[in-house]
C-alpha cells in the first residue's frame, strides 16, 4: 500500500487507558473533531488523541473490505481507494431482508 504510512500505538493508547482508569479520571477521546457535536459533552481534564494511531491494516478491493486504525483520515483511505479500488463511489450490493 503506497504512500501509506502504518502507525501502531495500541501498546501507548493502551497505558494511556489503564492509567487513565487506574486514577478513577474519565478519559475525552479525540481524533479530528468533526464529529465533536455528537453525544453530550465530556468532562474530561486527559484527553486521549487518536490522531497518531493510524494506518490501513487490511484492504481486499475484490470482497470490498478495509480496516483502518482510528486516527487514519478519512483523506488516505480516499487516496488507497482511487489506486487500488473500488472507490467510495462503487455501487453497493443488493440488501438483504
Amino acid at each position: 500500500m503506497t504512500g501509506m504510512t502504518d502507525n501502531d500505538l495500541t501498546g501507548d493508547l493502551q497505558a494511556a487507558v489503564r492509567d487513565a482508569q487506574a486514577q478513577g479520571e474519565p478519559l475525552r477521546i479525540r481524533a479530528g473533531g468533526t464529529k465533536a457535536f455528537y453525544g453530550y459533552p465530556v468532562q474530561a481534564e486527559r484527553e486521549l488523541d487518536m490522531r497518531g494511531h493510524s494506518g490501513v491494516i487490511a484492504h481486499e478491493p475484490t470482497e470490498l473490505f478495509i480496516t483502518a486504525r482510528a486516527g487514519t483520515p478519512l483523506s488516505a483511505i480516499e487516496s488507497l481507494l482511487d489506486e487500488h479500488g473500488p472507490s467510495c463511489s462503487s455501487p453497493r450490493a443488493p440488501e438483504h431482508r
